[in-house]
């Protein structure tokens, strides 16, 4: 490098400078590793360009009674001290921040990044009607994109579908939107100048597949190169903002858009990625607009992403007792199930999972529903099967054929939690629907039309199916009359009658651990769902509940109405 004037090294360096950071696009944010790795490999560089190079080194070196000269090329003392100043000094800030934000010292913080809000399951989940519940998974729709691209022979020589597949909810219903993309760099140096006419959506309910054009082509996304590139695109435009990925989405018009979540560390350094704003990218002219997470556009349904989430609901269930109880007792210690799914409810997405203890017992102590655009968490306890054994149960009803089942989804049946999945052949195609008590998994109905399975289902398990009815919880107290158990299916049922009512409690053995300890003569408050003669318990307590708060009368011999046909509520001594 001696060889270069001093104006030459610095323009070469400025070169090098910008050329690297184009193509790398690192953010120039002290919170990114990849900042502190391209300011190290600059400060390298810019040694070797300003430092000096190399110095010859003569050795003499003796062999079977000859002696040698060796000269060699080795780097100038100078460099050496430089660059051992700029590697300790990047190290020392690298494992520093490390330090700053390990979870052993700041256990608390992460147990806090996400908190979780107790709901009760039927006042958050409403009963869906079988028209309503979504059967198409993202590898069927992936599926039907390409059968449908197939069907387009102009299309299909020039570009290919995406295999991003988002899921939103759009004019209510829900959907998976994908953009097409370039089938090679051949075809996009030919289509380039016209940019993409087209992307793919998918009804999750029905499966029905649009080929949708775009009121204006896409000129912004992952298959276009430089500027148009999305992600240098953004990183053009918000050079100190960390985002790592972007999804796609349309707006209630059909109009696509980028929706790209910025990241700030909450723990530390380089800990605790939480999303703290948003940027939305309009795919057709690349004007794009920052936003607060809590400001963003409603229509907007993913701006956090499902890893990050899963990760903050472990923390939260992982260190809410500290970091030491997490390794050593594990008590009250929980995680999430190892798959999720997504809900749609009015008009956001929610991940669904399961909660369950470290020890893995195959069962769940309830869910969790994550608003993908907010972030609100609710818990549900709901005593339940694991997913993974429902999906086992699921695929055993139909053994002989050998179908596999899709991560199901947790919906309310007559205010009864309950599993609904695919089953899925060989070849990936949906043959068969199944509902299962996620209560009780060895109840599985199956059935190759989805009305059918779900009519079949209901009556067995006796719930209400007007959809109006779900997520009316009743409190009743009273005396305990009778109590009789039976084990159905190899599960636990308590029969329970109240003195003074002629209605018949079920319950499952595991809504209360006080069910087994319960006689004639205890006073019991109970939370019923359903209509009829027989009800089922979702909730038990001992003893009445407190005096400012009403149950439903549990004498029947007295039945008097208010005039808006409702019955009162009293106190039962």
């Amino acid at each position: 490098m001696k060889n270069f004037s001093l104006p030459i090294k610095i323009l070469l360096f400025i070169a090098l400078v910008g050329v690297s950071w184009y193509v790398w696009l690192p953010p120039l944010h002290l919170q990114s590793t990849q900042f502190w790795i391209y300011l190290f490999a600059l400060a390298a560089i810019g040694a070797l360009l300003f430092v000096g190079g190399t110095r010859v080194v003569e050795k003499t070196v003796h062999y079977m009674g000859f002696e040698r000269t060796i000269k060699s090329r080795v780097p100038s003392k100078r460099l050496f001290q430089v660059l051992l100043v700029i590697g300790m000094g990047v190290a020392l800030v690298v494992v520093l921040g490390f330090v700053s934000s390990t979870q052993i010292l700041h256990a608390g913080k992460y147990a806090h990044i996400l908190d979780k809000e107790n709901e009760e399951f039927t006042e958050k989940v409403q009963q869906l009607p079988p028209d309503r519940l979504p059967t198409v998974d993202r590898d069927t729709a992936i599926r039907l994109g390409n059968r449908k691209m197939g069907e387009v022979v102009e299309l299909v020589s020039q570009f290919t579908v995406s295999d991003q597949y988002t899921q939103i909810n759009y004019q209510d219903d829900p959907v998976r939107v994908s953009p097409l993309r370039y089938a090679s760099l051949v075809k996009w140096l030919m289509n380039t100048g016209e940019g993409i006419p087209y992307y793919m959506r998918v009804n999750m309910i029905d499966g029905k597949t649009d080929l949708v054009k775009s009121e204006k082509p896409l000129r912004y996304s992952k298959s276009e190169h430089f500027n148009r590139h999305i992600t240098r695109h953004l990183r053009l435009q918000y050079p100190l903002k960390l985002f790592y990925n972007s999804n796609f989405e349309v707006d209630e018009k059909g109009v696509p858009y980028w929706i790209t979540p910025v990241y700030r560390m909450s723990v530390g350094l380089f800990g605790g990625p939480d999303v703290k704003e948003v940027i939305v990218t309009n795919a057709q002219d690349g004007s794009s607009k920052l936003y607060k997470v809590e400001d963003a556009p409603t229509w907007i349904d993913c701006v956090y992403e499902a890893p990050l989430i899963l990760n903050q609901i472990n923390w939260n269930g992982k260190y809410q007792r500290g970091f030491i109880n997490s390794i050593i007792g594990q008590k009250g210690v929980l995680r999430a199930t190892d798959g999720y799914n997504y809900l749609a409810l009015k008009d956001d997405v929610f991940l669904y999972t399961g909660i369950t203890s470290v020890s893995a017992d195959d069962s769940n102590i309830g869910f969790v529903l994550v608003n993908m655009r907010t972030k609100e968490c609710v818990f549900y306890s709901v005593a339940s099967a694991e997913e993974f054994s429902a999906m086992g149960s699921a695929e055993g009803a139909v053994q002989e054929k050998q179908y596999k089942a899709t991560f199901p989804l947790l919906i309310n049946m007559g205010d009864r939690p309950t599993y609904f999945l695919s089953l899925k052949d060989e070849a990936g195609l949906i043959k068969m629907y199944a509902f299962i008590d996620a209560e009780n998994y060895q109840h599985v109905v199956t059935s190759s039309n989805v009305a059918e399975a779900y009519k079949t289902y209901a009556s067995q398990q006796n719930v209400q199916l007007d959809p109006g009815s779900a997520g009316k919880s009743k409190p009743v107290a009273g005396k305990l009359a009778d109590i009789q158990s039976v084990v159905i299916e190899g599960n636990s049922v308590f029969y329970m009658l109240l003195e003074g009512d002629d209605t018949v409690y079920m319950a499952q053995a595991t809504i209360s651990e006080q069910l087994a300890f319960i006689h004639p003569g205890d006073e019991v408050t109970l939370k019923v769902a359903g209509d009829g003669q027989a009800l089922r318990v979702t909730s038990l307590e001992r003893g009445l509940i407190p005096e400012d708060e009403t149950v439903e009368k549990t004498d029947k011999k007295v039945d008097k109405k208010t005039e808006d046909d409702k019955s009162k509520a009293v106190k039962v001594a």
